[in-house]
């Protein structure tokens, strides 16, 4: 039988659908501030504990990402944390998450900005990661800088489509969605992807976030929550449907609706209570 090459996050419904797989591209797709990141970052911190990770990321630096990080873990305000305005117990909670970042994930975090596919290529052949998140796709640069944008695209997709088999690893991008999807109102599909065809043409899957504006169901009265719709629009190794989270924007935290609401209390974690696996 052949080897099954699917990279488990822990989310039970998520990991049924086989979207993230060695020599396989994932899309995750979204507006500008519509989740993407977050989610991508709930999936790498799950990821990382099994599997060598490696986020390249080149629209935020390093440490802003660490501080989505510590704030997804110990359920402080991201706010908190960012303009250091944590209690002493807090700060304490954020350098224990840190720590144990350090101590218990395989993940390597990439901010050098206007990255090119070939050094993308040279990274990955240093860094021998089992998957690689890059955020976002629109972002990297072409080999020429006088070739236009969407056959800079064209090529990026067909080399990561390369690569992932080259090196057997699992490659997420992050997409955006064009503007006109907005406008239209209705459920996004893969010509809005923004860019070029190609991303559909190499993809093996692709899932778009798409956020409520009403608060998810049965969540407590105080708490402020998101409900998402995450949709499979294409999938090569399963089925095309929609899962369904809840995020919590100010601690960046994302977990399907099937979960208990009370592990998204906004109490700080003590030192002893953090773990990664939330």
């Amino acid at each position: 039988d052949a080897e099954y090459k699917g990279l488990a996050s822990g989310w039970d419904s998520f990991d049924q659908m086989s979207l993230i797989e060695r020599g396989c591209v994932t899309i995750i797709a979204a507006r500008p501030g519509g989740g993407k990141t977050d989610f991508s970052v709930n999936l790498v911190t799950r990821l990382a504990l099994r599997f060598h990770v490696s986020y390249f990321t080149l629209e935020m630096t390093r440490p802003q990402l660490l501080n989505r990080i510590a704030s997804r873990i110990t359920k402080i305000n991201s706010n908190v944390i960012r303009t250091h305005q944590t209690t002493a117990t807090q700060k304490a909670s954020v350098f224990k998450a840190l720590e144990l970042m350090q101590a218990q994930l395989h993940l390597i975090i990439d901010d050098k900005a206007r990255l090119t596919i070939d050094e993308l290529e040279n990274k990955i052949i240093a860094q021998r990661p089992d998957v690689i998140f890059i955020d976002h796709v629109g972002l990297m640069q072409g080999s020429n800088p006088y070739t236009k944008k969407v056959e800079v695209l064209t090529e990026i997709t067909g080399r990561l489509k390369e690569i992932a088999k080259k090196y057997n690893i699992a490659v997420v991008q992050l997409v955006q969605i064009n503007r006109e999807q907005e406008k239209r109102k209705g459920a996004p599909t893969m010509a809005d992807l923004k860019g070029s065809g190609s991303f559909e043409e190499d993809c093996d899957s692709a899932l778009f976030i798409c956020p409520e504006i009403t608060p998810a169901k049965d969540s407590p009265a105080d708490e402020d929550y998101i409900q998402v719709q995450v949709r499979i629009a294409k999938n090569r190794n399963g089925p095309q449907t929609t899962l369904y989270y809840c995020w919590q924007q100010q601690f960046h935290a994302w977990q399907p609706l099937s979960y208990i609401y009370d592990d998204f209390k906004e109490v700080a974690q003590t030192p002893q209570q953090i773990t990664f696996a939330g």
